[in-house]
């Protein structure tokens, strides 16, 4: 039974791996038409806000409550998983290339295992350091194509890009210890409530009405604020509910970058042969290992192993 849970925790992560992965499509079509990158990470959160706010009023108001220590901590989940990791990646995407970004968005694993390690005494095995190592230079492979021409190092903007990747994985740390006490629908709600408000600091949210959008581009903004925001976070946080191991998480979360790349490839016409396949099927093989290999040894129980938020 167990294990079954497991397994469905795991198939949700890879499934919220694709619904990020998907969102090159919707984005690209945003920025064709001259809408801010910050602008779009604001209103993919505040719509989601709403989109999830209306489901839960609806079909179970009592996911609406939460005391105060729950907001403060969704606070700062919003805080840094949400306003400071879009605005980290988009200031990285100014200074450098989106190759570059992209790839340092990717250390995210490497700081889960780390974290997972200290907070939840997660072991680091042999097979998760492989597993890691064939993850990472296959993303990078992917998103480079082994030309190192396409990164531009800016020291500012590598800082930023590291930046992303750590709010990406404090994510998966800080909510997994937040499931203890909070319902996963609700931790995401006000998360990407307190997100929105830190976004609207750097950006006017009423500005995107000055473009006179046609309602193609604003179905396509409600796109990406339910598949690749509503959708996505659900799985993911759902799937890190079920008790997986979040260092396994944050390496089958990477295969968001082969949807990204094969959409890529049937939509705009990019190219993934030579080493862009390579890493593709590294990535697929590390998402794969870390699953089927059994583990070299038992987990210590979650309940001695976890972040302590009672105090």
């Amino acid at each position: 039974m167990k294990m079954d849970q497991h397994l469905k925790g795991y198939l949700m992560v890879a499934g919220a791996a694709i619904c990020f992965g998907v969102v090159g499509i919707p984005g690209k079509i945003l920025l064709d038409h001259q809408i801010p990158p910050l602008t779009i990470g604001l209103w993919r959160l505040l719509l989601g806000f709403i989109m999830l706010f209306l489901f839960l009023l609806i079909k179970n108001p009592q996911l609406l409550k939460i005391d105060k220590k729950g907001l403060i901590y969704c606070a700062l989940l919003g805080l840094v998983s949400n306003a400071l990791q879009n605005f980290f990646y988009f200031n990285a995407l100014q200074r450098t290339t989106m190759a570059t970004t992209t790839v340092l968005l990717y250390t995210a694993p490497v700081f889960i295992i780390i974290m997972a390690r200290i907070f939840y005494k997660e072991l680091l095995t042999p097979v998760k350091v492989i597993s890691l190592f064939l993850c990472i230079g296959g993303c990078f492979l992917t998103i480079t194509g082994g030309d190192l021409a396409v990164l531009k190092l800016s020291l500012l903007g590598v800082l930023m890009g590291i930046g992303s990747g750590f709010c990406f994985a404090f994510l998966t740390i800080f909510s997994r210890a937040l499931l203890d006490s909070y319902n996963q629908l609700t931790i995401i709600l006000y998360a990407f409530g307190f997100g929105t408000l830190f976004l609207m600091l750097f950006v006017n949210p009423v500005g995107i009405f000055r473009q006179n959008l046609n309602l193609k581009i604003w179905l396509t903004l409600l796109s990406i604020g339910f598949v690749s925001t509503v959708l996505s976070y659900v799985l993911y946080v759902t799937g890190i509910s079920s008790g997986i191991e979040s260092s396994k998480t944050g390496i089958i979360s990477t295969f968001e970058v082969v949807v990204s790349v094969v959409c890529a490839f049937i939509f705009f016409d990019e190219k993934i042969f030579g080493w862009k396949l390579i890493g593709i099927l590294m990535v697929i093989a590390s998402v794969i290992i870390v699953q089927v290999v059994k583990k070299e040894s038992k987990r210590i129980v979650a309940t001695d192993a976890s972040i302590d938020l009672t105090q």
